[in-house]
C-alpha cells in the first residue's frame, strides 16, 4: 500500500474527522499503517497521507480495515461529518499465481 485518500468534511473548527488504516495481528497487537484527518478546517478538504507505515500486505498474519472517529458526536443537530470515498493505492510487485 502506498497512499490513503478521503474527501472529509466537518463544518466544526475546533474538532476532526480522522480516517486511519489498521492492521490486527492475528497473535495480537494493532498497527496504525496510515491517518488522515480534517485538521481544524471547516469545510470539505482532500486528505492524503503516503507515508504508510508496513506497507506491504500479508494477509497471512493480518486483517485489515478501516476506523473513522468523530472528535465530537453530531447530536446537537448543527454539526455535521461525512466522509465521503476512501482510496487506498497500492502497487503490484509480482502477480499472483
Amino acid at each position: 500500500m502506498t497512499e490513503l485518500r478521503a474527501i472529509l468534511y466537518d463544518n466544526v473548527p475546533d474538532d476532526d474527522v480522522y480516517v486511519s488504516l489498521e492492521a490486527e495481528n492475528f497473535g495480537g497487537g494493532l498497527l496504525f499503517l496510515a491517518t488522515i484527518f480534517t485538521e481544524g478546517t471547516p469545510g470539505t478538504i482532500e486528505a492524503m497521507d503516503d507515508t504508510i507505515q508496513n506497507g506491504v500486505i500479508d494477509n497471512s498474519t493480518y486483517a485489515y480495515y478501516l476506523r473513522a472517529v468523530y472528535t465530537v458526536p453530531p447530536v446537537d443537530g448543527e454539526t455535521y461529518f461525512r466522509i465521503r470515498p476512501i482510496r487506498i493505492a497500492y502497487e503490484i510487485t509480482s502477480p499472483s499465481p
